[in-house]
């Protein structure tokens, strides 16, 4: 059996409009300008919704700040461009040796009677403000030596031309068309839409699956949980 021996197909997002639209039944060869305004609306909805799901690998970047004694990091955005919108881990590192650091909620932030102690920092606050993250130190660095190690969220890249490629690996693809089918089927194939929006969601759940991360289990208690009780939380 012959095989192409290739591996580099990675439809634009031309193409995937395209699929899209042939999926809510309407012939790409009747599309407009407005088809594509709309589709590129939808497209940034669906990746801002996409935000709100399981982390995805791709979108962790590593970010280093360098302490300043008796100061906060203040804003998390090494590029002052707002792309970062969360703090998945950090670790301090001090003379070559890394050791973790542990979130704390808003409240326990405020808690704090002094906040100008300083000393080795083992707790942070983030602040998720409207153009990005602020962290807050516990205790304030005691040196300008040590170093703050971080994975931080990033957002999906703004949809540019259609000859682009979208901000998705390869396991995505699928999904992304699927998901932005289920979104312009409101508006171009309403009795589409309980199809393709249950299309989408089967797609986005196998791609998810089939990047979950394996190793040991390690349960950490989250500082701002709240209970769930009776379908309320309290």
């Amino acid at each position: 059996m012959a095989y192409s021996d290739t591996y580099v197909w990675s439809p634009d997002l031309a193409e995937c409009v395209d699929d899209a639209f042939e999926r809510c039944g309407v012939d790409p060869a009747t599309l407009d300008a407005s088809h594509v305004l709309s589709a590129r609306r939808s497209i940034n909805f669906m990746l801002v919704e996409w935000s709100t799901k399981d982390h995805d690998d791709f979108r962790v970047d590593r970010v280093q700040i360098p302490l300043v004694q008796g100061n906060h990091p203040g804003a998390i955005d090494p590029d002052a461009d707002g792309r970062i919108i969360d703090i998945l881990s950090v670790s301090l590192r001090r003379s070559g040796t890394d050791t973790s650091i542990y979130p704390m909620s808003r409240q326990e932030w405020l808690d704090i009677p002094n906040k100008s102690t300083e000393g080795r920092p083992n707790r942070y606050f983030a602040d998720k403000r409207r153009d990005g993250v602020e962290m807050y130190l516990w205790t304030l660095p005691e040196n300008s030596t040590d170093i703050l190690l971080m994975d931080v969220m990033r957002k999906y890249n703004d949809v540019g031309g259609a000859a682009l490629e979208p901000d998705i690996p390869y396991y995505l693809r699928d999904a992304f068309a699927a998901g932005l089918a289920a979104k312009l089927s409101v508006k171009f194939a309403v009795d589409r839409v309980q199809m393709l929006s249950a299309l989408a969601k089967d797609s986005w759940d196998s791609a998810n699956a089939s990047q979950r991360t394996l190793g040991d289990l390690v349960i950490v208690p989250a500082s701002n949980y709240r209970k769930r009780v009776g379908g309320r939380r309290r």
